[in-house]
């Protein structure tokens, strides 16, 4: 399974060839090459904190290793992504009993069609999958049975998918209040202290380089972009945002701001038309065909079909949350899934942004599956010989 879905991720990257085909990639390109020499974090205009942190360096030590070839680096991804599926059936085999639901759910990750395509770029989805994945499976053992080895890779881990989604940045956070919550005291403080680490790090280094504590100097450009008078639910970069009247300032974070405080002038302004573009924004974190605007294999006939094809993975993976909620592993999640939900309807949404959590949903859904499988099987009938048993 793990190597059958290796294999046909390295296809896909073999089709793609040499070249990065994205803007974002190329980006990321550049950022690893940077650090590779030794320049850190340094975009055209000087240091730049516009994207997460994890990639770039991801990049910088597979060029260290190969050389400036980014489809060694994608080769890297795909291979790790072998990684998913086990951590997937280990988070199943915390939930449920039903011996076939580990490996379908595994198997379910191993051909997840957006990871493998993503694998094959320079994105970040692949390994912010890999890193969520493993940190709830850790962080559910660590509060389920108080291991506090779980619980320190569990914060560490969930640290690192923040470096490639920052998105998830709270989420070792909200671990611990789970922790807390069954008076997991030291489980606790370890899943916030090294969770919150790698985000910390960031954090300073902008702190000293830009002057600025920030997370990232891209929300506010997102916010702007979700928030003026053409922003649609599934508009995205399709369209550009609003401009400050004074123009744009050349610093980074000062330009962020800028775009900040534009976007929430027309928030005040506009708070209905905001709130609509909230909710379907929301519901449409769901959807796994999206809109995208570059061409390409991601954009054609049988990929709209695909994405279509996996919404009821996604719909009966949020049913399981709900009927699981009680589980630790339900509520690590379910605030996964909750934390991509609130950055993508205040900003923008995109497939790719809900990709690394679809994993983890993946044996809540076949849990539901094998819930109306066991309604719908008639109980056995008296066998006299013995031989047969469905009880």
């Amino acid at each position: 399974m793990a190597v059958t879905g290796l294999v046909a991720r390295a296809v896909l990257i073999g089709l793609g060839g040499e070249a990065t085909r994205f803007y974002d990639e190329a980006d990321y390109d550049r950022l690893g090459v940077a650090l590779l020499d030794g320049r850190g974090f340094e975009g055209a205009h000087g240091p730049t904190a516009f994207r997460p942190p994890g990639e770039p360096l991801f990049l910088a030590s597979v060029y260290g290793l190969f050389g400036h070839h980014p489809i060694a680096a994608a080769f890297v991804q795909a291979a790790l992504l072998t990684v998913l599926p086990f951590a997937v059936a280990a988070l199943a085999r915390r939930v449920t009993s039903v011996r076939w639901v580990p490996l379908a759910a595994a198997t379910l990750a191993a051909f997840h069609p957006g990871l493998a395509y993503a694998s094959a770029t320079l994105y970040p989805v692949t390994l912010a999958a890999v890193a969520l994945t493993l940190g709830l499976w850790l962080a559910t053992v660590a509060i389920d049975d108080g291991r506090r080895a779980h619980a320190a890779w569990g914060g560490l881990v969930l640290g690192l998918a923040a470096a490639f989604a920052p998105y998830f940045a709270p989420l070792s956070i909200l671990a611990a209040g789970l922790a807390l919550g069954r008076k997991r005291f030291a489980v606790a403080a370890l899943l916030a202290g090294l969770g919150i680490l790698p985000t910390a790090a960031w954090m300073t280094r902008n702190h000293v380089t830009m002057g600025a504590f920030t997370l990232g100097t891209n929300g506010g450009y997102n916010l702007a972009l979700g928030a003026n008078d053409r922003a649609e639910p599934r508009s995205g970069n399709w369209i550009e945002p609003d401009l400050p009247a004074t123009g744009l300032p050349d610093d980074e974070v000062q330009r962020d701001a800028a775009y900040r405080a534009v976007a929430v002038a027309w928030i005040g302004e506009h708070p209905a038309s905001w709130a609509k573009l909230v909710v379907s924004r929301a519901a449409l974190v769901l959807d796994s065909a999206g809109k995208p605007k570059t061409a390409g294999l991601h954009d054609s006939l049988a990929a709209r079909l695909v994405g279509y094809a996996m919404l009821p993975w996604i719909v009966l993976g949020v049913a399981g949350l709900v009927a699981l909620r009680r589980t630790t592993a339900g509520r690590l999640a379910a605030l996964a899934l909750a934390l991509v939900v609130a950055s993508s309807a205040l900003t923008l949404v995109k497939p790719r942004f809900r990709f690394p959590v679809d994993g983890a949903l993946a044996p809540f859904a076949l849990v539901v599956v094998a819930s109306v499988v066991r309604r719908r099987v008639p109980a056995a009938a008296p066998d006299p010989q013995g031989l047969v048993s469905l009880g």
